[in-house]
């Protein structure tokens, strides 16, 4: 129990760092695609954009992260199971939830921000080690 405990720990830490730098990744790289080239402030305009759905994106991406990613994460953690493609996993299956539960729009956000926050994550948990 001590060993999980640690763990959700330090898989909570990573989960930030994975929202708080995936999001405004993601986010960056939508405002790109979202500009008009060719003008002159298309550039600030693009990560003005972006930043604004970044803090949506971790907003409204925390919640699932805490209360489902890291503890599951954690829980595969102690058992020596984690991995990238349980992350990549973990990400596609909230997508495919909110397909189900919601809209098609939301589950590519879901997908378009939860991929890179999960792929972060992990990187992010990897590099820790447990006692």
């Amino acid at each position: 129990m001590t060993l999980y405990l640690q763990a959700l720990w330090r898989t909570a830490l990573a989960g930030l760092g994975g929202l708080l730098l995936g999001s405004p990744l993601v986010g960056c790289v939508f405002g790109l695609f979202m500009t008009r080239p060719g003008r002159v402030d298309a550039l600030q305009e693009a990560l003005a954009t972006g930043l604004a759905m970044a803090i949506w994106a971790l907003l409204l991406g925390a919640l699932p992260v805490f209360l489902f990613g890291v503890p599951l994460y954690a829980l595969a953690w102690v058992r020596g199971q984690a991995s990238q493609p349980l992350a990549v996993g973990m990400a596609l299956a909230a997508a495919l939830l909110s397909l189900l539960l919601a809209t098609d729009s939301l589950a590519v956000m879901v997908l378009a921000f939860g991929l890179p926050v999960a792929v972060i994550t992990h990187a992010l948990a990897d590099r820790m080690e447990l006692p």
